[in-house]
């Protein structure tokens, strides 16, 4: 008896350790798949948290950067202006520091509202024909230099309504043109795979296309306007039209450099009119590179596939 109990409890430990066996392999795929649900809301909201991070991290970098750059200039340019002010009161006597306070305030407030004092009767009015031209260039391409701006209240109503039209009709224009740039782009990538297509293969092929184009934009519109801008501004070097080109071309548009703001500039007016043009095809390009990169990313994903890309169809571009 003791025997056969013993023999039973075995048994109904073996099928109790079955049981729980099965009832875990039972719920093994249902709470797999649960956890990955729920790691999967976790993951989002962990790769949400990590590119914030990222971003504050790079805006702190950039930070750190610009300020170890720009203060030493700073701190330096005013104690230059403190020693100046000081030597130029004890220069003249008969004018008192309040005087020269509000000298300076005018001076200042002229500035903000894009009136030099420098050499003011002769210089060109910042609204003639030709600057509104080019400010109006500005508003309707995003780029908003903010060197000049309008002042009176119907200038500011305008220049919102203005913008509300202007930008969106800009884009599709722009969007038009870009459509065109494909028939020379596409004659390019056309080439490359009649010489190169049998020693490698389509990806490498794009990924040398993409390349090249990418070159040329470089140059056309990086650094052959450099060279152009520098001998043009005489107080402008190659560093600063470079730097004047990327922040025009990325329409981030800080206003700090504007071509044209020379006072020695001969024909200002019709200097910057000719500016937009270089502004409207830059534009353009910097919407084809854009247009041309999502287009490439979604074919090398299908090439990765091993999904066969179709070349275009050049009469379906005309």
């Amino acid at each position: 008896l003791d025997g056969t109990l013993e023999i039973g409890e075995v048994a109904d430990t073996e099928r109790l350790v079955l049981t729980r066996a099965d009832q875990a392999r039972m719920r093994k795929p249902r709470s797999a798949a649960h956890y990955k649900e729920l790691m999967g809301l976790r993951r989002s909201n962990f790769l949400l948290l990590l590119l914030l991070m990222m971003e504050l991290s790079y805006l702190c970098f950039g930070a750190f950067m610009f300020c170890s750059f720009e203060r030493p200039g700073e701190l330096e340019r005013r104690l230059h202006l403190k020693m100046f002010r000081a030597a130029f009161l004890k220069n003249f006597t008969c004018l008192t520091d309040e005087a020269l306070e509000r000298f300076i305030v005018e001076i200042v407030r002229a500035h903000e509202s894009r009136v030099s004092p420098v050499r003011n009767v002769t210089s060109d009015p910042n609204w003639s024909f030709g600057h509104s031209f080019f400010f109006s260039s500005t508003i309707i391409t995003t780029i908003g230099y903010g060197n000049i701006t309008p002042l009176s209240t119907g200038g500011k109503i305008f220049c919102i309504v203005y913008g509300l039209i202007g930008i969106p009709l800009t884009l599709i224009l722009l969007s038009a043109f870009v459509e065109r740039l494909l028939i020379p782009v596409t004659c390019i990538l056309q080439f490359l795979n009649s010489k190169l297509g049998h020693l490698y293969q389509a990806f490498n092929i794009r990924v040398l296309h993409l390349f090249i184009v990418g070159l040329l934009v470089v140059v056309l519109f990086f650094l052959v306007p450099a060279a152009i801008f520098s001998s043009l501004e005489p107080e402008w070097d190659y560093v600063d039209s470079l730097y004047y080109c990327f922040i025009s071309l990325t329409t981030i548009g800080l206003g700090d450099y504007t071509p044209g703001d020379s006072y020695d500039q001969p024909y200002r007016p019709l200097y910057k009119v000719a500016v937009v043009g270089g502004y409207s095809c830059t534009l353009e390009q910097w919407l084809y590179q854009r247009h041309w990169m999502l287009r490439m990313q979604t074919e090398m994903q299908l090439v990765h596939r091993g999904v066969s890309v179709p070349q275009p169809n050049m009469h379906s571009l005309f």
